[in-house]
């Protein structure tokens, strides 16, 4: 059976494309697992892995956290904060 895979991108990095696909319970009532694949449309560095826990998302943000891309000190806070 193919997998429908679900793509989403978190909403502060929407450089960061992700998908991953749809969760599924195998018979005795354990998850299956769940395949993540995720890139970054600056650097083109990817990633990729398995959950189970459901979490897909938490993994997409982990790696968008590390891609953000943004020197703090180059490009000031646009909330006016010094």
């Amino acid at each position: 059976m193919m997998k429908k895979w679900i793509e989403w991108s978190p909403p502060w990095a929407l450089h960061v494309k992700g998908k991953y696909t749809e969760r599924e319970v195998r018979p005795d009532g354990l998850p299956e697992e769940q395949r993540v694949v995720m890139h970054c449309t600056v650097c083109g560095d990817a990633w990729q892995t398995g959950c189970t826990s459901g979490s897909v998302r938490q993994h997409i943000q982990r790696f968008a956290f590390v891609h953000i891309h943004r020197d703090a000190l180059a490009v000031p806070a646009k909330d006016g904060r010094p």
